[in-house]
């Protein structure tokens, strides 16, 4: 298993939920993380 858990994803998609965008982690991080062998991630 490999975990990320890197605390600048969560503010993006906070970022982007706040003007009303849906689904950002899907859009904009899911691809990328997939490549790179991610299978969890850890937002606090």
């Amino acid at each position: 298993m490999v975990l990320d858990a890197h605390f600048d994803v969560l503010l993006d998609v906070l970022s982007y939920r706040k003007k009303g965008e849906r689904k950002v982690l899907e859009r904009r991080h899911s691809q990328n993380l997939k490549e790179a062998g991610i299978t969890a991630i850890i937002c606090s």
